[in-house]
């Protein structure tokens, strides 16, 4: 492969242009160990997150202590937690034995969240969910099995679904909620944790009605932006929608729920019969952009790129608030089909009901009346010969 020394093993990286490929780490290390079971994860400062198991360099045969790795540093990789390592909040060890660091992320800022089970604890944590700040000493717990929820019910199992972090420092995880001692019971639920001491809270369980009175019956994945918006793939049921159907949301923390896609929309003139039910495949971004996989009826198949902006009706100068300023752009404008800034109703035209628009928001402000909706994004992508397709949604208020 070109940029890449032969008969070298080893993790790297690339920037995407020829013979750019360099070393993260070596595996065939000066200390007689070389790895195996790497997987990694990659942040935008260069730094790679991986696990791996050591393995003396005579010895055919895998070891059993699992470690996790920060490396990309020129001085060379941290040791982030290995197997048997004492739990940081000194209940138990990680392990059992032969388990390995699967589940983790890592942001910008070179912090690492993962799960992992633990062996030797007391009263039945036998997972948890930790941080590491990229440093030896750098280990702290942020929830632990079988500690009490706001609300009620208990965390169950937080081992078999990896957990988000972003750069500022908030964490999403999907595990279970245990509402009595029958663990059929247990109901699968999304976690963000916000740094502070009681912010450990569920934000959508299964079981439960949504904000648009919707009936949760599973959750699909989900995933975090640094904005601490949350897209996520649900099934629900409502009066609308008797049965269960498979439905792409995103949560804003200043707007609440905004219901992207559902099976059977309309989407360029033919129902979405399929959104493809895949843990976490789907795009999130920073811009509040979710892209994701769908087939309609009538045989298209491809991509749909949503996106989600910010709107403050009557706001035509785009100052965050409605004001004298805005009557003016308005007043200027009016009659015009070319200048549409004061177009509050949408309609292609500056007239009376955008003077409306504006006299019924006066005085409000980003902070209190903005709301969320979906602009479409042009059907420009082709992947592995299946068209994309832009998203054509509606906004569904709470």
């Amino acid at each position: 492969m070109p940029g890449f020394p032969f008969g070298a093993s080893g993790l790297y990286r690339t920037d995407g242009t020829p013979n750019s490929g360099t070393f993260i780490e070596d595996f065939d290390s000066e200390d007689g160990i070389r790895f195996r079971e790497q997987l990694t994860g990659l942040n935008q400062s260069g730094q790679a997150v991986y696990s791996a198991t050591p393995i003396p360099i005579e010895s055919p045969s895998p070891g059993v202590v699992a470690n996790l790795y920060l490396g990309g540093d020129p001085a060379g990789p941290s040791l982030i937690v290995q197997q048997d390592q004492a739990s940081p909040d000194g209940n138990g060890t990680f392990g059992p034995q032969g388990s390995a660091f699967h589940k983790f992320s890592l942001n910008d800022l070179g912090h690492v969240a993962f799960t992992n089970t633990l062996a030797g604890v007391t009263d039945g944590a036998n997972s948890g969910l930790f941080l590491s700040d990229g440093t030896a000493n750098g280990l702290s717990a942020l929830a632990r099995e079988g500690q009490a929820l706001p609300g009620g019910g208990t965390l169950a199992s937080l081992s078999f679904r990896e957990p988000q972090i972003n750069n500022a420092g908030q964490v999403l995880i999907q595990a279970s909620t245990a509402i009595n001692d029958n663990s059929e019971d247990n109901l699968e639920t999304l976690f963000l944790r916000d740094g502070t001491a009681d912010g450990f809270a569920p934000l959508f369980r299964v079981g439960q009605l949504n904000s648009l009175d919707q009936l949760i019956t599973g959750l699909h994945g989900a995933k975090l932006n640094d904005d601490g918006q949350v897209a996520f793939l649900a099934s629900t049921i409502d009066a609308t929608n008797p049965q269960s159907t498979l439905a792409y949301f995103v949560f804003d923390p200043d707007h609440g729920l905004l219901e992207l896609a559902r099976i059977g929309d309309d989407l360029q003139g033919s129902p979405i019969n399929n959104l493809f039910l895949l843990y976490n495949d789907f795009g999130f971004n920073e811009e509040g952009q979710l892209a994701f996989r769908f087939a309609l009826e009538d045989g298209t198949e491809g991509i749909a790129l949503a996106t989600i902006i910010d709107t403050l009706l009557g706001d035509y100068n785009n100052n965050g608030i409605v004001d004298a300023a805005d009557y003016t752009v308005w007043q200027d404008s009016f009659g015009s089909t070319t200048d549409l800034a004061a177009d509050g109703n949408g309609n292609g035209m500056i007239d009376a009901a955008d003077y409306t628009v504006w006299q019924d928001n006066f005085g409000s402000t980003n902070a209190s009346t903005s709301t969320l909706s979906i602009i479409p994004e042009p059907a420009s992508l082709t992947v592995l010969g299946v068209l994309g397709a832009g998203l054509i949604g509606r906004r569904r208020e709470r």
